[in-house]
């Protein structure tokens, strides 16, 4: 009899005791790790980034980082704020990830002189933003061939990789820039159309040619501060 009694006290109890277990608030099972969030990351010449500012929150929490994969020291660190020595960098748009010990948060980086573009398919034209990072001038650039290597000039950071010697090429805007980020009116998509022969040259929609077209690349030379090359843009059209 109290062998009988003793289990069923126990199995009384157990229900209970679950009952209690799963009556915890959801916040003791499921805490999320608190991360960091990036709201500004400060725009840098890629000749020579120096410090970068990136602001937000929980900036605190951070351990490491990285700009394009490789680490770059923390020179200084507060919840909202950290500052970070960033070595020259290829121009154009990068990806600095801030490290935890579990995690890491992504935000892009931008190195001037940096080039970006839209494509509007359906009225064939193209529109470019080119942030120089200082005063000076600039030459915006075209071809349909891009180089097999790039070409260095001396006193020049980066290089130029299209083929300026192409047929196919050509300036599309030049001029003197304030050194804030400029965005062109929109063009006509410049195309070469390749069928029987080579057709050249056209803008805008072609009417009714067979073939394909090649990519159009895009690269700007930025002079009057460090002359220095941008990223380059390549865009497919479609017939």
């Amino acid at each position: 009899m109290k062998c009988f009694l003793s289990i069923s006290l126990l199995l009384g109890l157990a229900p209970a005791a679950f009952a209690q277990s799963v009556a915890l608030p959801k916040s003791q099972w499921f805490a999320p790790a608190p991360r960091p969030h990036v709201t500004f990351v400060e725009t840098t010449p890629a000749p020579n980034p120096g410090s970068v500012e990136v602001r937000g929150f929980g900036l605190d929490l951070v351990t490491g980082a990285r700009v394009n994969g490789a680490e770059v020291p923390i020179l200084a660190q507060n919840r909202g704020r950290l500052v970070l020595d960033v070595p020259p960098q290829i121009p154009g748009f990068g990806e600095l990830e801030l490290l935890q010990p579990q995690s890491f948060q992504r935000a892009r980086i931008e190195f001037t002189p940096s080039l970006a573009g839209r494509y509007d398919a359906g009225a064939a034209r193209v529109q470019l933003r080119l942030n120089p990072g200082h005063p000076g001038w600039y030459l915006v650039n075209f071809s349909f061939q891009a180089r097999n290597e790039m070409l260095v000039f001396p006193g020049a950071y980066y290089g130029e990789m299209l083929d300026m010697d192409s047929p196919y090429s050509g300036v599309l805007f030049s001029g003197l820039m304030t050194g804030e980020p400029m965005v062109f009116p929109w063009f006509d998509m410049p195309r070469v159309i390749i069928g029987v022969g080579d057709l050249g040259i056209t803008w805008g929609r072609p009417g009714s040619f067979f073939g394909t077209t090649r990519p159009l690349r895009i690269q700007a030379l930025c002079g009057g501060g460090d002359l220095c090359y941008s990223n380059m843009l390549t865009l497919q059209a479609t017939l």
